[in-house]
């Protein structure tokens, strides 16, 4: 038995207690992970194992070769020294941008493709399954989580250059349920999803920037597939609403 320990180190550590553990670095660009008596590794990599819900918590630590060395549950259980330095590493590795402006979106098949200025400068990045990779923080904020784990935070969606609602108060026949960004016509656009409170029935409601051929239909209502559809624009924004057996108009007192 202590033949298999030695051949395979990790399995002296996968049980180990978070306070037995020391991170450190040895060269200082090199960070090496102990498990006080038992095993030392010459290469640890933390990573997280859930970066959207618990960044703090579920910490992995992998070795050369990528395989799993133990995993603390939660960082505040190891000495100051070791988080500090655990904590730098995935502040290095995990990388946290603001948007400022999204130059492009668009989504196949349930992954989406963005293309985006950020205080960190130009980024292009990938989010696969928005459902488990995308987190409303409040009404207007926005969490998005790339494949390779980095974070796209979106502070102000109705400040970007396409707004997320129509300008004005928002109208109390209207519960807002969730949102997200699409394409229009190749174009940037927010969708938005909405409850009227006063029939129950599920609507959606788009905005994008106005075009010469979106044009040709501002102000007109429609109805496609037994769904009501009402277009309508504010200076250099497309609105469409759509939803219900006949097209609804937005309540007008919402300006």
């Amino acid at each position: 038995m202590a033949g298999n320990d030695e051949a395979n180190p990790a399995a002296l550590a996968a049980d180990a207690e978070p306070s037995s553990l020391r991170v450190f670095r040895a060269p200082p660009w090199q960070t090496r992970l102990t498990v006080e008596g038992v095993v030392s590794f010459l290469v640890a990599r933390p990573v997280r194992a859930a970066p959207l819900t618990d960044p703090n918590r579920y910490i992995s630590f992998l070795d050369a070769k990528n395989e799993e060395i133990c995993m603390v549950d939660d960082l505040a259980k190891l000495d100051a020294e070791s988080r500090q330095v655990v904590e730098a590493d995935l502040a290095a590795h995990y990388l946290t941008a603001t948007i400022l402006s999204i130059d492009s979106a668009r989504n196949e098949f349930g992954t989406s493709y963005w293309d985006v200025q950020t205080d960190r400068g130009a980024r292009d990045f990938v989010v696969q399954n928005a459902a488990e990779n995308a987190r409303w923080l409040g009404p207007n904020r926005l969490l998005l989580l790339d494949v390779d784990g980095n974070r796209f935070e979106i502070p102000a969606l109705d400040r970007l250059d396409i707004p997320l609602r129509p300008p004005g108060q928002w109208p109390a026949r209207y519960a807002l349920l969730g949102g997200r960004y699409c394409s229009i016509q190749g174009g940037l656009a927010a969708q938005l999803r909405l409850r009227d409170q006063e029939t129950g029935e599920l609507h959606t409601l788009y905005a994008t920037r106005l075009t010469s051929d979106l044009e040709t239909v501002v102000d007109t209502a429609t109805t496609y597939d037994n769904v009501g559809i009402t277009f309508w624009r504010d200076r250099d924004v497309f609105f469409a609403l759509a939803g219900g057996d006949t097209p609804n108009a937005w309540p007008q007192n919402s300006n």
